[in-house]
């Protein structure tokens, strides 16, 4: 069932989060030091608590992000949506960095970099205009189809585990300096939702829709959580610490008695790009969205172009893999949790 007048409904508000989220999700933060062993489990459960009232806040807000420019004047609108489609810009560049290496280890070895980026910006970009409402019934036809192989994945992958390797997990005792960081490496994962202010406005019964929101990060805290339980008992502590990405041996090793599932590590990994490619086309889509806001003269194809040129081009001899998640955690975290707080002052102010 799709909602009707340009708008979605909670269930598919619900998917097009967990489609545009998870992939991301399981790469990377799985992948962060702070995030692994029992750290990552408490941090998990007390962002849980934190995003679960911010959810709240966000949807209030609505209002005040709606008609922007007459509670902050049209000075303050431009620099707000000029920093959000900043934010937009360098996550898309991420994202694009992450599937061109994928691509190019596992689908495409041997082909140009440049052209696999290039390739995968042109094929988001060639979509990006086509509305939420064809985003969203995208994101309802593919949810099952990728989060239902991931969760049969997560079963091989336990059937398959060593079961006396889970104390693995208990390896490192909790600290508070691990769960701290861990917990904003989480906020940095869940930055996208600041964005949520801007779309409520097309999505039935928006006032309502706070319960969804907090549905879809709920699931993707979970759904983490059993990974990170997962990875030592299928991998092993000390495998597990080596790996920069170890979501992916994990995708590439799981097996079966008699080698069943021997070819299906391109199966995994397929689906992981297109959901990698789905949350490339929403950042596509969203910096659109933004940015009309404000009549900024940035059409798919300029977007495109920028996206691939900082995600090729190096900052201070880093690339964008390297400096992009210190960036957000150390500026992205406080900048846009701030800026919410900002808007919400200015708001109350004029209402």
């Amino acid at each position: 069932m799709f909602a009707e007048n340009d708008r979605i409904s909670h269930r598919q508000l619900f998917r097009q989060i967990v489609m545009s989220l998870a992939a991301p999700f399981l790469l990377c933060l799985a992948g962060w030091r702070e995030m692994k062993g029992v750290n990552g489990l408490v941090g998990i459960a007390i962002a849980a608590a934190v995003l679960g009232f911010y959810v709240i806040f966000l949807v209030r807000l609505a209002p005040a992000y709606e008609h922007m420019e007459k509670y902050m004047g049209k000075f303050q609108h431009v620099i707000i949506v000029t920093a959000y489609f900043v934010y937009l810009l360098f996550t898309a560049a991420f994202v694009l960095d992450l599937i061109s290496s994928l691509v190019g280890t596992w689908l495409l070895y041997g082909v140009n970099d440049w052209w696999i980026r290039i390739a995968a910006a042109a094929v988001c970009a060639a979509g990006s205009h086509c509305g939420m409402q064809k985003r969203a019934r995208m994101a309802e036809v593919s949810f099952l189809i990728v989060a239902g192989a991931l969760c049969l994945l997560i079963v091989f992958a336990f059937v398959q585990g060593d079961l006396f390797s889970v104390q693995e997990l208990f390896r490192q005792s909790v600290s508070a300096d691990r769960v701290g960081r861990g917990i904003v490496q989480l906020l940095c994962g869940f930055l996208p939702l600041t964005l949520l202010p801007f779309l409520l406005c097309r999505v039935e019964k928006s006032s309502s829709s706070g319960r969804t929101v907090f549905g879809a990060v709920i699931f993707l805290l979970v759904f983490l959580a059993v990974v990170l339980v997962l990875l030592p008992l299928a991998l092993g502590w000390d495998r597990m610490s080596m790996e920069k990405i170890p979501v992916l041996p994990l995708l590439t090793g799981t097996n079966l008695p008699g080698d069943i599932m021997a070819r299906f590590d391109v199966i995994w990994i397929s689906l992981m790009i297109y959901a990698l490619l789905y949350s490339l086309g929403s950042l596509f889509y969203y910096g659109n969205y933004v940015t009309s806001h404000i009549a900024l003269p940035v059409n798919r194809w300029l977007l495109a172009v920028l996206v691939w040129v900082v995600s090729v081009c190096p900052f201070a001899e880093y690339g964008i893999a390297q400096y992009y998640p210190m960036v957000v955690a150390q500026f992205g975290v406080p900048v846009f949790f701030g800026l919410t707080f900002y808007v919400y002052i200015w708001y109350r102010r004029r209402v």
